[in-house]
């Protein structure tokens, strides 16, 4: 499990601390972010799958955050999926 802060999160997804910050505490968001000693963390894994849940409801994303969901050529000529990067 790797935890995230709201300034790692708002870079990967291309959406400002601020709106991360009021998403955490409007708990119909359903945002994955928690607080751990007074600051906002977010799990890797949740935020994965929170924004894997947006991309099915239709909700639009930040194209950053979704870019490495785009399906790559491999060398054998296949498609193949990509997962999320987060280890920025």
């Amino acid at each position: 499990m790797q935890l995230l802060t709201l300034r790692q999160v708002s870079k990967l997804i291309s959406t400002p601390e601020s709106t991360l910050r009021s998403w955490a505490k409007d708990s119909d968001n359903h945002f994955p972010a928690f607080k751990l000693q007074n600051a906002w963390r977010v799990d890797e894994n949740d935020l994965d799958d929170w924004l894997t849940r947006q991309k099915e409801r239709g909700v639009r994303a930040p194209l950053s955050a979704l870019k490495s969901q785009i399906p790559l050529a491999s060398k054998k000529g296949g498609l193949t999926d990509v997962k999320y990067n987060l280890s920025q």
